[in-house]
């Protein structure tokens, strides 16, 4: 299999066949899970047999849930429809927002498959947002990444409705040539903020836009973001976004806040001030990252579908 190239004209910072190789590979990641029913909603006379399945890293839980609802429904209780359906994994509520990769980065599950339980009761609305709404969160957070990534909300605007509807298909049937056929028309290889969302178990998510560059024209790294002061976008003839511009977009579902209340907001603190680099590790489709990682770099070769880049952020004590 091979991907479509990219646009003509992109120069040096086209998708090389390396990049290529690698956009595939991720892709090609699954999560295996063993999904049991939760033993207090059992209903039936024995116990339903375990679900087991492999969910795409790249995709939602969603790709799956439909199939693992109608296995457990004869043996569980009646009543609360699909949208309270909830999985939690070692106790903790699984976040159906997140795509399975990133969710199984933040839990670092110690046995494969991975064990997941699903309940068809008591669901936890002050930690999760009810399902049912998959599909709309994919494009509200694909529209917020393509607003970042190109400085304008014109690209995101213009697609077609029944492209949208492709490349949601194609996401949960995992079909990546459908995919980025239409994908690489919506990427901007030269983007003027990088997209890139940071997770951390039992936090909220931060959610920013990373300058490419410092003034001086040092690109962004990982490092720079995390525990030293960030440096200004460089100035454009168009001007970049502001984390405030992207609030005024239409929000279908609650989304992770912006920046958590618990981030510094000032541009010369790090999200995680006075952190060292021995103090914890970030991680990013299953691979741990240096500090001096570019963010524009890591972005091009491992954003997720919807242009986000996803890194989750472990303690050192953590396994």
């Amino acid at each position: 299999r091979t991907f479509p190239p990219t646009r003509s004209g992109s120069g040096s910072l086209g998708m090389t066949a390396i990049s290529r190789d690698l956009e595939l590979e991720i892709w090609d990641g699954m999560v295996p899970v063993i999904v049991t029913l939760h033993r207090d909603e059992v209903t039936a006379l024995e116990a339903p047999e375990p679900f087991y399945t492999s969910v795409p890293r790249v995709t939602f839980l969603s790709a799956v849930s439909n199939e693992i609802i109608e296995h457990f429904a004869p043996s569980a209780p009646m009543g609360g429809g699909n949208d309270s359906v909830w999985f939690d994994a070692d106790g903790s509520p699984l976040d159906w927002q997140l795509p399975m990769g990133v969710a199984f980065d933040l839990h670092q599950p110690q046995t494969l498959p991975w064990p997941l339980v699903v309940h068809f009761t008591s669901f936890p609305d002050k930690v999760l947002v009810r399902g049912g709404g998959a599909e709309q969160h994919f494009y509200h957070s694909l529209k917020q990444g393509l607003f970042l990534e190109h400085g304008n909300s014109s690209t995101a605007m213009t697609l077609p409705k029944d492209e949208q509807s492709q490349l949601w298909a194609a996401l949960q049937q995992h079909e990546p040539l459908s995919f980025c056929k239409i994908n690489r028309r919506l990427k901007c290889e030269r983007p003027m903020m990088i997209p890139t969302r940071f997770v951390k178990l039992d936090e909220p998510c931060a959610q920013i836009p990373v300058p490419v560059a410092s003034p001086d024209g040092e690109p962004t790294t990982l490092g720079t973001v995390l525990e030293v002061p960030r440096a200004t976008p460089p100035q454009r003839k168009t001007p970049a976004p502001s984390p405030m511009q992207i609030l005024p977009l239409p929000l279908p579902l609650p989304l992770p806040p912006l920046m958590p209340t618990s981030t510094p907001t000032s541009a010369h603190q790090g999200l995680l001030p006075g952190a060292t680099p021995g103090s914890y590790h970030a991680c990013c489709h299953g691979v741990r990252l240096e500090l001096d990682t570019p963010v524009v770099e890591l972005w091009r070769a491992c954003c997720f579908p919807d242009h986000w880049c996803y890194v989750t952020i472990h303690d050192a004590s953590e396994r």
